[in-house]
């Protein structure tokens, strides 16, 4: 068919568009949707493809949607908005992170496709931290709380190095005046699921490492993130500094709850019995067992897998003796 020529084309895209503020406006979501859709192919023979104005139009229409509980329908017009702005070198960041953070929104509420809300989640962190700066206030609250929900779905070596760096920007944003307790206490968790968990990959271990420093960075002298610590390091298999940070005095043991004292003694048998030190890992894990006879020691499921890898171990393994 002929082309109408190129101004007349963009009068009717531009009419088509304040008819869909107007629709809109008006509530009559319906035909708003329709004239969105035919504002898109009227403005298309009048902006080059691929061209941050392109971009805008398919973002404009995919958050419309999205706000409208459309999500399957909005997620290709964000997809594509996301395209084009990943094409540009210098995209808008603020329209590049509404776009990849639409996308984000739509994607982190299915199972099967977690690893690139991952993916896309860290590239709205990075779209931010270019508008904001990397260690804006902004960002803590959302690194902490995507890491929540990374952790509900077995995603703990995901979450971790997000909490981190949330804890991280709190603290230099607020300095003394921010309680940490509840970011500490979510990040003993996160770490504490891995190190139970015995022949995970050594980059698991790394990450859950990672945690524990900072736990230990925040409380120098916290008991059960010292023993935690340990535990991290015999995963890697670096078993001086994992006896460095597991053998602790009576009086620092004593702070530690019951259960994570267990936990620890586990882990003491552990590095003693790898380091060639079997009669003490013997000795150690007596001591144990008298603590296992505590049925409120004893319920836990973690502390029971952490009884039977030593228990394992000490009493059919071989030592470095």
């Amino acid at each position: 068919r002929r082309l109408r020529p190129a101004g007349l084309e963009f009068q009717i895209a531009a009419t088509l568009e304040q008819l869909v503020g107007v629709l809109s406006f008006s509530g009559k979501d319906p035909e708003a949707e329709a004239s969105f859709e035919e504002m898109i192919e009227a403005y298309r023979p009048v902006f080059v493809p691929d061209s941050a104005t392109a971009a805008w139009l398919q973002l404009s229409y995919g958050l419309w949607l999205r706000q409208r509980g459309k999500t399957d329908k909005a997620e290709p017009y964000l997809r594509e908005a996301v395209r084009i702005y990943r094409l540009n070198p210098n995209p808008p960041r603020d329209l590049y992170a509404a776009a990849l953070d639409g996308l984000f929104q739509v994607l982190r509420k299915r199972e099967e496709a977690m690893d690139e809300t991952v993916s896309v989640f860290h590239e709205v962190m990075d779209a931010i931290g270019h508008l904001y700066g990397r260690d804006h206030l902004l960002i803590a609250p959302h690194l902490i709380g995507f890491a929540q929900m990374l952790e509900e779905r077995d995603r703990a070596a995901d979450a971790i190095p997000l909490v981190v760096d949330g804890i991280r920007i709190y603290r230099k944003a607020k300095g003394d005046d921010w309680d940490a307790t509840s970011s500490l206490k979510m990040l003993d968790r996160f770490v504490r699921r891995l190190v139970l968990a015995p022949e995970l990959a050594e980059a698991k271990y790394q990450v859950a490492a990672r945690g524990a420093d900072a736990l230990v960075a925040e409380k120098p002298d916290d008991a059960t993130y010292r023993a935690l610590r340990g535990m991290a390091y015999y995963r890697l298999g670096q078993l001086d500094e994992a006896r460095k940070n597991l053998e602790r005095s009576p009086a620092a043991d004593s702070e530690q709850p019951p259960e994570l004292r267990a936990q620890r003694l586990a882990f003491v048998a552990m590095t003693q019995f790898r380091s060639g030190a079997a009669e003490q890992a013997r000795a150690t894990l007596t001591e144990l067992r008298a603590l296992m006879a505590d049925e409120s020691i004893a319920k836990s499921k973690d502390n029971r897998a952490a009884f039977a890898e030593a228990e394992s171990l000490v009493t059919t393994g071989t030592s470095q003796e």
